[in-house]
């Protein structure tokens, strides 16, 4: 026996997915208190992040900035430091941007205030409205998507599917709790109706799921066709020098337009060629990493210098975990520092 519509949610199921959400949502640190600073650095840090993944870097970042004052008074490199790790630094450094912006306007107080800010779209505005201010907004990401999909059986195309969530979101939104009703739908996404092996059985809305009822779970939503990675082939030299009987070693700053803008780096070369580290004059081995659709390999190089570099700034080599370097840099460093300790 089914209840309900899944394209128009009856006022008992949404009342059983809010009594579900509220006696078994997790405990996450930015729920225990959603001011508007806490759920917007939250929503930002989800956009590409698991939430287990997030909540150490969250903490962190509370603590080195409890408050939007502090970040939009923080140095950038303490920004880039504190986001070091989680990848994607375009959303730190529209953090920072956006702080300072609040820092001197004030908040947001609406929707459309919160869509004007740097780095924010219409899921984390909607997402901080409805949450951190109570404003009666719908929101969808992933989750909420998959649900959508799910309960009313869509398999349009993944950009149709997209249109269709947020009219689903907004005409089933239950205006008098928005953001509990928001983070109901993204917790069932979450927790229980996942893109594979989703728990069903323990589902509070499994009576009115259309797709659960013609045993297509598995099979809504569509897949998106994944981009094939662009494999490319760098050398990272890795210019070393001692002065002053101290280990030096040679950085530049990511320019912009890089994935790593305004990051610490190794200088890079294009490699045209299948990399092979005997190739390389210097080569002591390989490093790969996944970025945006790309993977990258690098060909670490050692090169001792002498004297200054145009364009490169040494650097005491202990003094290399102070900086903001992406984590395919430091990867290289981990590789080289190791070699140059046996030199």
């Amino acid at each position: 026996m089914t209840t309900g519509n899944p394209e128009s949610l009856s006022e008992v199921d949404q009342q059983r997915l809010l009594e579900w959400f509220d006696g078994s949502s997790r405990n996450l640190p930015w729920r225990a208190n959603p001011t508007p600073y806490r759920v917007w650095i939250s929503e930002v840090m989800l956009q590409q992040t698991t939430v287990a993944a997030c909540i150490p870097y969250f903490e962190k970042w509370m603590e080195a900035f409890p408050t939007v004052e502090s970040l939009a008074l923080a140095d950038m490199k303490r920004v880039l430091v504190a986001w070091q790790g989680l990848g994607y630094y375009r959303r730190a450094r529209n953090l920072h941007k956006a702080a300072q912006i609040i820092n001197t306007q004030g908040w947001p107080p609406s929707l459309e205030g919160w869509k004007a800010m740097p780095g924010i779209g219409n899921y984390t505005a909607g997402a901080i409205a409805s949450i951190a201010l109570k404003l009666p907004t719908p929101t969808v990401d992933g989750n909420i998507k998959r649900v959508y999909a799910r309960l009313t059986a869509d398999q349009s195309s993944f950009s149709q599917l997209d249109k269709r969530a947020w009219k689903w979101a907004a005409k089933n939104l239950v205006s008098s709790r928005a953001g509990d009703w928001n983070q109901a739908l993204m917790e069932l996404g979450a927790t229980l109706c996942r893109p594979l092996a989703p728990k069903c059985e323990a589902c509070p809305l499994k009576s009115c799921c259309l797709a659960h009822r013609l045993g297509i779970v598995e099979q809504v939503p569509e897949k998106p066709v994944r981009k094939r990675a662009v494999e490319l082939h760098l050398a990272a030299i890795v210019y070393w020098r001692v002065h002053h009987e101290e280990l030096e070693i040679g950085l530049i700053q990511a320019e912009q337009s890089n994935w790593w803008e305004g990051m610490t780096i190794f200088p890079t070369q294009q490699l045209d060629q299948s990399l092979d580290q005997t190739e390389k004059p210097n080569a002591i081995g390989r490093v790969t990493h996944t970025v945006t659709h790309h993977k990258i390999t690098f060909a670490v190089c050692l090169e001792q210098v002498h004297g200054k570099m145009s364009g490169v700034n040494f650097v005491r080599a202990s003094a290399l975990s102070e900086l903001p370097m992406p984590s395919a840099h430091q990867k290289i460093w981990k590789l080289a520092s190791k070699k140059l300790l046996d030199l």
